[in-house]
C-alpha cells in the first residue's frame, strides 16, 4: 500500500505492525518538531508562549491522517470506519480545551477534567484495540487479510 493510500484513504485493511508504526512516526515527528522549536527558543518554554500551539496545530493536521489509518485497522478488526471517527473526535475535544487554555490563560478543572478524562481511557481502549488485538484472520467485507502475504 502506497503512502498516499495509507494516509488519505479510509479504505481497505492493515495490520498492527503498520498501525504502531504510523503511531511512532507521528510521535516522532511531533516530539523532533517539538524539539527543534525548544532549540530555536533557546530551550526556554517559559520566554515564549507560542510554543504551545504546536500541540494543536500538529493535531489538527494529523487528524485526516489519523483517522484514515485507524479506520483502516478497525476494518481489519471486522469494525467499521466510524468507530475511528471516536478518536477524531476525541482529540478535537481535547484541542478545542488546549486552545482555550493558550487564550484564555486558564480552562477551569471541571472542563479540563471533563474532556482529558474521557479523551485518556479512549487512547487506552484504541491502544488495546489496534495496537494489541489481532485482526479478523482472512478476508472480511473490507478487504483481504493484510496478513495473508507474510
Amino acid at each position: 500500500m502506497s503512502v498516499a493510500k495509507l494516509l488519505l484513504s479510509s479504505e481497505g485493511r492493515i495490520g498492527r505492525r503498520t498501525w504502531l508504526l504510523f503511531v511512532v512516526a507521528v510521535l516522532t515527528l511531533y516530539f523532533a518538531a517539538l524539539g527543534a522549536a525548544m532549540v530555536v527558543n533557546g530551550l526556554d518554554l517559559a520566554l515564549d508562549r507560542d510554543i504551545y500551539w504546536l500541540g494543536p496545530g500538529f493535531m489538527i493536521v494529523a487528524s485526516y491522517p489519523a483517522f484514515c489509518v485507524n479506520a483502516k485497522r478497525f476494518q481489519d478488526r471486522g469494525k467499521g470506519r466510524w468507530w475511528a471517527l471516536a478518536a477524531t473526535v476525541t482529540d478535537l475535544a481535547v484541542v478545542v480545551v488546549d486552545v482555550l487554555f493558550l487564550l484564555r490563560g486558564d480552562v477551569g478543572p471541571i472542563l479540563e477534567w471533563s474532556v482529558n478524562a474521557p479523551a485518556y481511557a479512549v487512547m487506552v481502549w484504541f491502544f488495546v484495540e489496534l495496537g494489541c488485538l489481532r485482526g479478523t484472520p482472512g478476508e472480511n467485507r473490507y478487504g483481504s487479510d493484510p496478513l495473508a502475504g507474510s
